[in-house]
């Protein structure tokens, strides 16, 4: 996913993953951790910078 971000442009690729357990044994608030591969739940941060726009 990354590379293709990277591709059309955007920096500052982040992403964070959580749910490592099943819902029915997720017994307390599973906080957030970096990456991805191993949660149920995944977020991607990225940003793409306009040049030009608004002129």
């Amino acid at each position: 996913m990354s590379d293709w971000l990277i591709k059309l442009g955007f920096e500052e690729i982040k992403t964070c993953q959580t749910l490592f357990r099943q819902p029915g044994k997720i017994e307390r608030t599973e906080l957030p951790q970096k990456g991805s591969g191993t949660g149920s739940f995944a977020v991607i941060s990225a940003r793409k910078t306009f040049c030009g726009f608004g002129d």
